[in-house]
């Protein structure tokens, strides 16, 4: 989160998606990463990008 949401188009986004009530936030932890889904929602999460990673490629293995 902390170099994502430097970009002011990330920034702009995440600020419109939350207007829109798209964001969810999975904890109350600080945000580490956040995923955005096909049906546009978007999910803010404390688990870091490598991590989040690492689940999806053993999922689809």
């Amino acid at each position: 989160m902390d170099t994502t949401t430097v970009s002011k188009k990330t920034r702009d986004y995440l600020s419109k998606a939350e207007k829109d009530g798209r964001v969810f936030y999975v904890s109350n932890e600080l945000p580490k990463s956040f995923i955005v889904c096909e049906n546009g929602k978007v999910y803010v999460s404390q688990i870091s990008p490598s991590t989040l990673l690492k689940r999806a490629e053993m999922k689809s293995l």
